[in-house]
């Protein structure tokens, strides 16, 4: 007998694990910063900002006043879960053709795996947007349950204002101190320099950052790889190879991201990231209406965040 509750804990324990692998094996961030799940069930996410240190820090003689005392300058960040789904549908037609609660499962094995590699690819490209459905300047069917739906991607994390006003509930026009360095040149693109590279670089250990890695589309990746051209050794052997396996800055790797936003280079610390999980992958029966057919809800709750703006960089308007 087909029992929907039962169909449904066999596809999440069948492919439940493997989503959760193939999203943090085959996600940018989840290669470079291991989700965690959290353990307490929170409506949202929540950390505190120090922002401005002790004001009556400072020099004084001997017979003045103390004055009065100071206090370090706090504000809170605030990012909602967001919920990401794909819905998986049995007919009729495979439910009579099965024998047996296994046999079902293997009737829409197929249809279970290309589903989660949609899923796992829309959760992806969240990641890399502005959060409310953009990436790459366009639309590519984000936000498909409307504006400010998606994850808050990394493109709304390192902003200086000017595209991303608001990130994580902080007015960054107003609060200077929760705006990312950006270096752009008006919407004209421009020719990729380590001069150019070197400005986002400096700024960011005079704010007190550091980078751990830069992130890049791969055709700004190849651009780069050929501004360095000059620098690579000759090969004296008859054979000769071309292109580059790996690149650097300073130490710091440089990484070609598919689907990243072309023209756009971040230089960003990775112990600032934080990709929570809330809920990795569940499976519920529902209600297939008039349908014949048994429908299976599969979600995923998730978010990005980026802990302080301020000592992330963004290098903008690189010519192709």
């Amino acid at each position: 007998m087909f029992v929907a509750a039962e169909v449904a804990e066999l596809i999440r324990e069948r492919f439940g694990p493997a989503f959760i692998e193939t999203l943090r094996r085959d996600t940018i961030f989840g290669q470079l910063v291991e989700p965690k799940k959290e353990r307490f069930v929170e409506k949202d996410i929540r950390w505190k900002i120090n922002y401005a240190g002790n004001a009556s820090v400072g020099s004084f003689t001997e017979l003045q006043n103390f004055g009065v005392a100071g206090e370090q300058a706090y504000d809170t960040a605030l990012l909602d879960w967001k919920l990401n789904k794909v819905v998986i549908r049995v007919t009729g037609l495979a439910q009579a053709l099965s024998q047996s609660q296994n046999s079902i499962i293997n009737a829409i094995a197929t249809e279970t795996e290309q589903a989660m590699r949609d899923l796992k690819r829309q959760v992806n490209l969240q990641l890399l947007s502005d959060g409310e459905g953009n990436l790459n300047g366009a639309n590519p069917a984000l936000a498909i349950g409307g504006a400010t739906a998606d994850i808050t991607g990394i493109q709304a994390a390192v902003d200086d204002g000017s595209l991303v006003p608001v990130y994580a509930g902080i007015d960054r026009t107003v609060n200077v101190w929760w705006q990312s360095f950006v270096s752009d040149n008006g919407g004209i693109p421009r020719p990729l320099s380590e001069a150019l590279m070197f400005q986002v670089w400096n700024e960011l250990k005079i704010r007190g950052g550091k980078v751990t890695h830069i992130l890049c589309s791969y055709n700004t990746w190849t651009r780069y790889g050929l501004l360095l051209e000059q620098v690579r050794r000759r090969q004296e052997s008859m054979r000769m190879e071309g292109g580059f396996d790996t690149l650097s800055f300073n130490g710091v790797p440089v990484i070609a991201v598919p689907d990243y936003e072309e023209g756009r280079m971040d230089f960003l610390d990775m112990d600032q990231i934080k990709w929570k999980i809330l809920q990795d992958f569940s499976v519920e029966p529902r209600d297939p209406g008039s349908f014949d057919a048994s429908t299976f809800f599969v979600k995923h709750y998730s978010q990005f965040l980026y802990e302080n703006p301020w000592l992330a960089g963004s290098l903008r308007d690189i010519a192709a």
